[in-house]
């Protein structure tokens, strides 16, 4: 395994295809690379996860991933390819246009015309891939993506943590505290309606500006949504 902290990585290239070329963002769940794939020429976002958040371990995570490739959704990021790098999974995918929703709401809440439109949109990417019977886990306003060329056009990025099924059970508690819903945080119980709840707090935070539960410890926002 080469040692070192994730943005040390630039310039590695992955199953010799892949270049790591700038780190966007990291976090408990992995990093995320704005990258190059050399074969087909064209820039892609590459996250490298760690194997913590997947209980079934790299088999399960093949699963899970493959599983989300199958959702085609023209608001739902494309999953180009996955595998193993210096042991850790990674998620090739398309590069999603736009500035995160997070981003955008620090300059202030969204009037209600525009917080529908992208929360329909939303909505529409997870109809498809609850279709596909996969539930995201993790929607949260960094993993939404608003085109900024004047459509609004949402891209739902970080199926990630996607897991399968119409109800499974995590091993340990895994997202984003603002926007887990009260069955995740009593059980680890995960079905699509922990994906519209989180909808409902995105929905939220896009008219207030901000989440509905707030605290500086994560207990304290857990105990909020209970």
């Amino acid at each position: 395994m080469v040692r070192g902290a994730p943005d040390s990585w630039s310039g590695a290239v992955i199953a010799d295809r892949y270049r790591l070329d700038s780190l966007l963002g990291s976090g408990g769940a992995g990093a995320v690379y704005r990258g190059r794939d050399l074969q087909l020429d064209r820039t892609v976002a590459i996250k490298l996860l760690t194997k913590e958040y997947f209980a079934g371990g790299l088999v399960g995570f093949e699963a899970e991933a493959t599983a989300a490739s199958r959702v085609n959704h023209p608001n739902a990021v494309a999953i180009y390819d996955l595998g193993s790098w210096n042991e850790l999974p990674y998620l090739v995918m398309e590069e999603a246009p736009g500035t995160s929703l997070a981003t955008l709401l620090d300059q202030g809440p969204l009037d209600v015309d525009r917080s529908i439109h992208i929360a329909a949109q939303i909505l529409d990417a997870l109809a498809e891939a609850h279709r596909c019977g996969v539930i995201h886990c993790d929607l949260s306003s960094d993993n939404v993506i608003v085109n900024d060329d004047g459509s609004d056009h949402v891209t739902v990025i970080d199926f990630g943590l996607a897991r399968l099924g119409d109800s499974s059970r995590a091993e340990r508690l895994f997202g984003t505290a603002e926007y887990l819903a009260p069955e995740q945080i009593r059980s680890g119980i995960t079905t699509p309606a922990v994906d519209l709840y989180a909808t409902g707090i995105l929905l939220y935070e896009m008219l207030v500006g901000r989440t509905p539960f707030a605290g500086v410890e994560d207990s304290v926002i857990l105990d909020g949504h209970l």
